[in-house]
């Protein structure tokens, strides 16, 4: 079935979308999971839970669209990642909610920031629709987010 022209390597720009929003998705999933063994704060838990079970679901669509597409996942997640979870891992209480929060606020910024900019400019048009489609749930996450950070207690108490 093949016409023996080779697939067309992914852009560089490509590469680094499929790179830098499968760790992102990765590292939400990991951090959430710990989350739900360390946190003490019940809004934390439910943003928790709600992180799992989308970006499973966006992880599992990527992972289909990437093969289809030829292009190659990450396989673990990057240093700065690593690092991240491992001070997730070292906190507890509420001194863990007071670092997860701010870390899942930034994650999302960033990853609407990489989701727009590929929705609006990317070249390989299944992955650009998807980013499109996407896009309105990590919205949906940096403004719940927003709204966990606003709403912490820790923040007022916070020395």
């Amino acid at each position: 079935s093949h016409s023996g022209s080779p697939p067309v390597a992914p852009s560089a720009e490509t590469e680094r979308f499929v790179h830098t929003a499968a760790n992102a998705n990765a590292f939400e999933i990991q951090s959430s999971q710990i989350a739900l063994q360390k946190r003490t704060n019940e809004q934390v838990k439910d943003y928790a839970h709600l992180m799992i079970r989308d970006h499973t679901r966006i992880g599992d669509e990527f992972k289909s669209i990437a093969q289809k597409q030829n292009l190659q996942l990450p396989k673990g997640l990057d240093s700065k990642s690593q690092s991240s979870l491992k001070r997730l891992q070292s906190k507890s209480g509420t001194r863990f909610d007071r670092t997860y929060g701010p870390m899942m606020l930034k994650g999302h910024q960033q990853a609407v920031k990489l989701f727009q900019s590929y929705a609006q400019n990317g070249d390989d048009l299944q992955l650009k629709q998807w980013a499109q489609q996407t896009l309105p749930t990590l919205q949906e996450h940096l403004r719940r987010a927003e709204a966990m950070e606003r709403s912490s207690p820790a923040r007022t108490s916070a020395r």
